[in-house]
């Protein structure tokens, strides 16, 4: 069975590309429906899944999240530092 986290994942660095990929690959996807075009068809799924496969990009090295910050301090409390 799936369980998702209730963890906060911080900010999203991807997000106003999946959006414009979202937008993008749905008007592609309509035209190519209106105008009976596969090959419009077909860049508008590549498109769509482009905007999915961004969700697996790593972060960017250094970068943490309040959150990840916060974790590291309630560490470091318990040890005794």
């Amino acid at each position: 069975m799936f369980f998702s986290s209730r963890r906060r994942r911080g900010p999203d660095l991807h997000l106003d590309w999946k959006v414009r990929l979202f937008f993008f690959g749905a008007l592609l996807g309509l035209i190519g429906i209106g105008t009976e075009s596969g090959l419009l068809v077909f860049a508008a799924i590549a498109a769509l899944l482009l905007g999915a496969l961004l969700r697996f990009l790593p972060r960017r090295n250094g970068e943490t999240t309040d959150q990840e910050e916060g974790h590291e301090d309630r560490t470091r409390e318990r040890e005794g530092e």
